[in-house]
């Protein structure tokens, strides 16, 4: 790995970690939660093994660190090959648009169901649904181009 690999990719973990941390903190200010803190360590057991769980990211905790993940990538490519667009092929730039695009349209309407459904059962059922619908009108207009 050249020098100039180092660099970038030292500048995208850079760039990973304050689109990270800003989120969270545009996320705090707005008032929306990334995090749930149980305040203890809770065991739950499985079959054959058990599992340690301190906390867990939500929907929008998860978005921001693949989100994140994804522009910082392109952030690697854009530094390597000294050009906006990384070297990436056309449609392959326009599925990572999609992805994010629906992504985006995820998050922003499993939020707002989260705040109008107060049936849990419901709401996991809800946002399935969403979750289905978006990727298929993402996978056929992702195909259709």
């Amino acid at each position: 790995m050249s020098n100039f690999n180092k660099i970038a990719s030292i500048v995208s973990i850079f760039v990973y970690l304050c689109l990270v941390f800003g989120s969270y903190f545009l996320a705090d200010v707005i008032g929306l939660t990334v995090f749930i803190n149980y305040e203890d360590t809770v065991v739950t057991s499985h079959r054959y093994w058990e599992e340690e769980s301190d906390g867990h990211y939500t929907d929008l905790g998860w978005f921001i660190h693949i989100v994140s993940g994804m522009l910082a990538w392109r952030v690697y490519h854009w530094f390597v090959s000294g050009r906006l667009n990384g070297n990436i092929s056309k449609k392959s730039r326009r599925s990572w648009l999609i992805w994010i695009t629906g992504m985006s349209i995820y998050i922003f309407s499993s939020t707002l169901l989260s705040f109008v459904v107060l049936n849990n059962s419901l709401l996991s059922i809800l946002q399935l649904s969403c979750a289905v619908i978006i990727f298929w009108f993402g996978w056929k207009y992702n195909k259709s181009i």
